[in-house]
């Protein structure tokens, strides 16, 4: 396998650990896809656009929470598919609600509930801040404003252990509509609107999507600095990686795609979601596009086509070896995670996970296999849902990593290289 330099894995990491700092939401995460392709020569389209007309053969476009990008190839959709990189932009956390303020015994609460299978207890006793898109008007003129608060620090403070004493044995039980609310100020000044029309300049604030986010920074750890810490690893890191894989990858006579979806930890049931028509619509556009409505264009691009489902893996956790079937034990620093599921749960199957077990070999990448213990639950992602929606071959894969769901994740420095290495050549080979 190519051993890969302390300055390689260094440099692509701090860029994924400042690409998430910049991404306390998918709206900035999208943002931020959209400045790092801009630098690649990616032209933005708007999906209500006539597209007959484009010049060129980079492009992208956002949709709400959702980024996708794609560089066609030098033959029709029809006689040589194409490679998606498929990852999601959201993560669990606390939300906002519409009413946004409460007051009570003497302090202003902002009103929230939880986003996702969001690990609770990691979010108490946090300095927090907010951030997400805000929706009004400057004039007569209809705004959407990306905000971020990181200057006002917000709390949920846990109960002390005098008052619960028998948490550490019972576990850690909050109710979430009473306990999870974090604290604003002492009495009932704070106007969350009010604080909105004034970092973003609009007249009237007409709506939003706020979300909340750790203020602590993303580091290197451990003894050797060998791990990062941070927020949303889980799936801003693999974001990153389909973006870095994507500008490294060159032109190909198939197209090549990322597909940035939101709302993944809901179900992916929205617009901007994997169950959404955005990457059906692109397709389908390519094809009419590549053969002038040929006959069935779409349908054999699809059979030639693959997606590579990028979404983090669970690490072996050395304090709970036993939650891990024993054949099958993912490791910091052993490469790529291959992910399977015999009913589906995750959708790679013997001839994906052959493409891409053959793209890492050729990259000088070691891959490693996961499949969950037989007498446990098993998590899912974007790919089966894409797979169905599309019927398009998908291997699912990702990173190991620790914390999962946790307001600060781990995982190792030297994997990222390694994935971006991978899904490059994923990008580059043929499927079939």
């Amino acid at each position: 396998m190519t051993k890969i330099s302390t300055q390689a894995h260094t440099k692509v990491s701090k860029s994924m650990m400042d690409f998430i700092e910049a991404s306390p939401t998918p709206f900035h995460c999208v943002a931020q896809a959209a400045k790092r392709l801009k630098k690649e020569g990616y032209t933005e389209v708007q999906v209500s656009e006539d597209w007959r007309e484009l010049k060129g053969e980079k492009f992208f476009f956002a949709y709400d929470g959702a980024f996708v990008a794609w560089h066609l190839g030098t033959q029709p959709f029809a006689d040589a598919g194409a490679r998606i990189i498929g990852a999601h932009t959201d993560s669990p956390n606390f939300r906002v609600k519409p009413v946004s303020t409460s007051h009570r015994h003497g302090m202003t609460r902002l009103n929230a509930e939880p986003y996702g299978g969001i690990l609770a207890y990691t979010w108490f006793d946090r300095d927090l801040g907010v951030a997400g898109r805000v929706v009004g008007q400057k004039g007569k003129q209809s705004r959407e404003c990306l905000v971020r608060m990181d200057d006002i620090a917000f709390r949920i403070p846990s109960l002390a252990i005098h008052l619960n004493r028998g948490v550490n044995k019972e576990g850690f039980k909050p109710n979430m509509q009473n306990h999870a609310q974090p604290i604003a100020c002492m009495g009932g000044e704070f106007d969350l609107t009010k604080e909105l029309k004034a970092r973003t300049g609009l007249d009237h604030v007409d709506g939003y999507d706020l979300a909340f986010f750790d203020l602590q920074k993303p580091s290197f750890g451990g003894v050797n600095q060998d791990f990062i810490f941070a927020p949303r690893l889980d799936n801003q890191a693999s974001c990153f990686q389909a973006l870095e894989a994507l500008a490294r990858s060159a032109q190909t006579q198939h197209t090549n795609i990322i597909a940035l979806y939101d709302h993944e930890e809901v179900g992916s049931r929205s617009a901007s979601g994997a169950m959404g028509q955005l990457i059906k619509g692109l397709l389908q556009r390519i094809a009419e596009a590549d053969h002038n409505d040929a006959f069935q264009g779409f349908e054999r691009g699809l059979a030639k086509s693959i997606m590579i489902s990028v979404d983090m893996a669970h690490a072996l956790h050395p304090n709970y070896p036993e939650l891990h079937d024993a054949n099958h034990k993912p490791m910091f620093g052993e490469g790529p995670v291959i992910k399977t599921h015999t009913e589906t749960r995750y959708a790679t199957d013997g001839s994906t996970g052959a493409f891409f077990r053959r793209a890492a070999k050729e990259a000088g990448v070691p891959t490693q296999e996961f499949s969950i213990r037989s007498d446990l639950a098993c998590g899912s992602t974007i790919g089966p849902i894409t797979s169905a929606n599309l019927g398009m071959a998908t291997v699912d894969v990702g990173n190991p990593m620790l914390s999962m769901h946790s307001i600060r994740e781990q995982c190792a420095r030297i994997d990222v290289e390694m994935m971006v290495r991978a899904l490059t050549q994923c990008l580059q080979i043929e499927f079939r």
